[in-house]
């Protein structure tokens, strides 16, 4: 629908240091980090019974709450 517009909303960062790592960090060596954030508002869905059956709304007559998803993956190497 016209008046319909969902957002979304994403950002990622991703950090990996092989040989060299910054002074204090040796630790890091040979280890990455991969952080990925996505928010999204307005989904339209269409209301349905408790059981989710039954239709008890007009289609897409609602908009969902604002859902944020969050994927963290780290990897570490051998020294």
């Amino acid at each position: 629908m016209s008046w319909n517009r969902p957002h979304k909303l994403t950002g990622n960062l991703d950090i990996r240091y092989d040989a060299e790592t910054p002074h204090g960090l040796g630790w890091f060596k040979r280890t990455g980090l991969n952080l990925f954030v996505q928010g999204q508002s307005g989904r339209a869905f269409t209301p349905m019974d408790l059981i989710d059956q039954n239709a008890i709304g007009l289609p897409y007559s609602r908009n969902a709450p604002f859902q944020v998803t969050t994927d963290l993956k780290i990897t570490a190497g051998s020294a």
